[in-house]
């Protein structure tokens, strides 16, 4: 009984979501969707440009070993 009235209700929710908001809620999701994914590349240049610069100390330092890379 309970569970059937939460099921309707959230239900009701999403047909009013769907009626009513469906293209800003599809816009908020692409933003969303483009600032992870460009938050993503960010992360991932860094990592590399990182170790890159890392490795490159490393060298110069004369300390090159198999743990470094």
């Amino acid at each position: 009984m309970v569970y059937s009235a939460i099921a309707k209700y959230v239900n009701f929710i999403f047909n009013t979501l769907q009626k009513y908001t469906y293209n800003t809620v599809k816009q908020l999701i692409e933003k969303l969707l483009l600032v992870t994914v460009i938050k993503l590349c960010i992360i991932y240049y860094n990592l590399i440009f990182i170790h890159n610069f890392r490795t490159f100390t490393f060298y110069n330092k004369g300390a090159i070993n198999g743990t470094l890379h």
